[in-house]
């Protein structure tokens, strides 16, 4: 019997798919950056194409999120992309994505890029042929991508690539030019070792992207700094008086979900990689929500994904179930001030929060009773964390001090100033080690501190015009530090050494309200105060 091989390409591409069909991405991504293997493999050439045609390009870019496309491709995507975001007077987002994608929109076509330009100064929309235009952008990625019809495992493909290959009785792959794409893409240039195509699977192709070259042994702990999902929520008309900002943002523990409170008191449930409402929950497709009857200012979620507990500005706490989207208990006037801050307690049978007046409560959900307040703060609560198995309950406060407290007796145990007269903007607890606490005040400088207020750690940008920071966070992992500051940017930063790693200009046009961390992944979403909300990936 004749001894059949399949190229190393070939065969590191059916590993790709195996570990993309079964959601192993990290591994995938990992992978493909040491291989240096274009993956072009898309699970619906149809789902891509449809939505194409239909201008969802959040969809488009989260359908090609894993796809390794040719510079060219990704210049007439994000040609189309800016030119109608031009004519839907989104000149802002527009300007963002010609700033960051301009060299790849060169290589494709300098003459549309110069319009582009000349639109955005112009801010007057010079809008062509949008739907034959679209067709031309699906030709392309239909030639550049091929489809797999089935989540075939591992070894059926490797069966089904070896029957492929049988019939011309070849071992070893034979080197040959690829063939055009489409017209815009002859100039790219193509690779002269690929194997033979076969039905199973499209050549591969290695690629000179610096983003694929780049690889770490340990891919999550990556710094993100590219944005990969834009949304900008519109305005509900379920309070026309009211503008429609996310106040605050949390990720599911599982990290699949990303959940928002709005300045409508709307609750909602987005999908995690495109920002997109989740239409897979059914009362969300039915266009029903969980709503509050004020703007919702502080989220959490249990530990199993499966409770919410959010808090509005009239001091009111409310209990969801995420299954149905049922209030499961409703607390009115748990404060009279606005909630800033809640948590889960003793086995998601207690709440406790904060609020503007500076008290901290905590409620039995069973008796909807209030069972314990704190006193002591003389300004409203940043936020809150629970230690020692929640015997411990952490407070920092814009009076300037963060207090430790006994739960069952209610006392006082330690108050710690950082800086005096300074308000505390956001606190963060190190998460492989709780005598480290993370504290951003009004300054230009990030301090670490231990549980006697002692600063361990002092993290500061190297900038000659510094802005103060506005509120940093550890990482799930406890390896960096995202910081975001007046000046509109986010900062990253090594948590062992305090090392600035990278600097994202002007995430937002006006203030950023805040930042949600991916509790798995590398990825962080900032929401702010022109409406957007944006995914950031390393």
């Amino acid at each position: 019997m004749e001894e059949l091989r399949l190229d190393r390409d070939t065969v590191l591409l059916m590993i790709m798919q195996y570990l993309k069909s079964n959601s192993l991405l990290e591994s995938f991504k990992t992978l493909q950056q040491e291989s240096k293997i274009a993956f072009r493999i898309v699970q619906s050439q149809g789902e891509i194409c449809k939505a194409v045609m239909e201008g969802a390009w959040t969809k488009v870019l989260a359908l090609l999120k894993n796809v390794a496309l040719p510079d060219k491709l990704i210049g007439m995507l994000y040609s189309q992309f800016i030119e109608e975001l031009c004519s839907k007077k989104e000149f802002d987002l527009a300007t963002f994505l010609l700033q960051k994608h301009g060299q790849k929109l060169m290589i494709c076509d300098k003459a549309r890029y110069t319009q582009l330009v000349g639109m955005l100064k112009s801010k007057k929309a010079e809008i062509g042929d949008i739907l034959n235009q679209r067709k031309k952008l699906v030709d392309a990625i239909c030639s550049w991508t091929t489809e797999l019809n089935s989540n075939t495992r591992l070894i059926d493909l490797i069966k089904a690539g070896i029957l492929a290959e049988g019939e011309s009785t070849i071992c070893h792959t034979q080197a040959r030019q690829s063939e055009p794409i489409v017209e815009e893409l002859k100039s790219q240039d193509k690779p002269k070792d690929i194997a033979t195509e076969t039905p199973v699977l499209r050549v591969p192709q290695v690629i000179e992207n610096e983003e694929i070259k780049e690889s770490q042994n340990d891919v999550e702990s990556k710094a993100p700094n590219e944005t990969t999902s834009y949304i900008r929520i519109p305005t509900k008309k379920k309070f026309s008086d009211m503008k429609y900002h996310v106040k605050i943002a949390k990720y599911t523990l599982d990290g699949n979900t990303l959940i928002t409170g709005s300045m409508d008191g709307f609750v909602e449930l987005l999908n995690a990689s495109t920002l997109e409402l989740r239409k897979d929950i059914k009362y969300q497709e039915q266009k029903k929500f969980m709503l509050h009857e004020e703007g919702v200012l502080a989220l959490d979620i249990t530990s199993d994904s499966t409770m919410i507990c959010a808090g509005d500005e009239i001091g009111t706490l409310k209990v969801w179930r995420i299954s149905d989207g049922k209030c499961l208990r409703k607390l009115a006037y748990a404060h009279t001030h606005p909630i800033t801050c809640c948590k889960f307690m003793a086995k998601n049978s207690q709440v406790v929060s904060g609020c503007q007046g500076g008290r901290i409560r905590i409620h039995g959900l069973k008796s909807a009773a209030l069972l314990k307040e704190y006193r002591g703060h003389t300004a409203y609560i940043i936020d809150l964390v629970l230690l020692d198995s929640d015997n411990t309950l952490v407070t920092a406060s814009a009076d300037s001090t963060i207090r430790f407290w006994d739960l069952p007796s209610g006392v006082q145990r330690i108050k710690i100033t950082p800086r005096e007269g300074s308000s505390i903007n956001s606190m963060s607890l190190h998460p492989n080690n709780p005598e480290r606490l993370l504290i951003c005040n009004n300054c230009t400088e990030l301090i670490v501190i231990n549980r006697k207020g002692e600063v361990q750690q002092r993290i500061e940008t190297e900038e000659k015009m510094k802005s103060d920071f506005t509120e940093a966070y550890y990482t799930p992992d406890g390896k960096w530090i995202y910081a975001a500051a007046q000046n509109l940017r986010l900062y990253v930063f090594d948590a062992n050494d305090g090392k600035l790693i990278r600097v994202l200009e002007r995430v937002h046009r006006s203030t950023i309200f805040g930042i949600a961390i991916h509790p798995k992944e590398a990825k962080a979403v900032t929401y702010g105060n022109d409406g957007y909300l944006l995914l950031w990936e390393g």
